[in-house]
C-alpha cells in the first residue's frame, strides 16, 4: 500500500466525525474489510486482461500468416496464367520458389502488367 491512503482515511474520518459524531466509526470496519477484497479483484482483472491480450496476439499472427499465403497463391496464379517465365512477375511480387514454400512475401504488391507501366495512374 503506500503512506498516502492511511492519511486520506484519517482525514476522511476526522471530517465525518465533525459532521456525524460517533456514527462515522460504523463505516470503518466495512472500509477495512473492502481493501483486501478490492486488491484481490484487481489482481484477477489483471490476470484476465493478460489472457485476453495473449489470445488476441495469437489471432493476429494467424491472420497475418493467412494473408501472406493468399498473396503467394495470388502471385503464382497470375504467374502461371502468364506462361512459364511468368512475364518476370515473380520478381515484382517479391516471390521466389524458396520464399513461396515458407509463405513469406515481400511488402511489394502484386499488380497486373498494365498497372506497373502506368504507376502514376490513380486507377491502379
Amino acid at each position: 500500500m503506500g503512506w498516502i491512503p492511511p492519511i486520506q482515511i484519517a482525514i476522511a474520518v476526522a471530517t465525518l466525525y465533525q459532521q456525524l459524531g460517533a456514527a462515522c466509526f460504523v463505516g470503518l470496519p466495512s472500509l477495512a474489510l473492502m481493501a483486501p477484497i478490492q486488491s484481490w479483484l484487481t489482481m484477477c482483472a489483471s490476470r484476465f486482461t493478460k489472457q485476453i491480450n495473449t489470445a488476441g496476439d495469437r489471432r493476429l499472427l494467424l491472420i497475418n500468416e493467412i494473408v501472406a499465403g493468399i498473396r503467394v497463391i495470388k502471385c503464382f496464379a497470375f504467374r502461371s496464367s502468364r506462361g512459364a517465365d511468368g512475364g518476370s512477375r515473380a520478381g515484382r511480387c517479391g516471390v521466389t520458389s524458396s520464399t513461396a514454400s515458407s509463405s513469406r512475401v515481400s511488402s511489394t504488391r502484386c499488380r497486373p502488367r498494365s498497372c506497373s507501366r502506368a504507376r502514376s495512374s490513380s486507377r491502379c
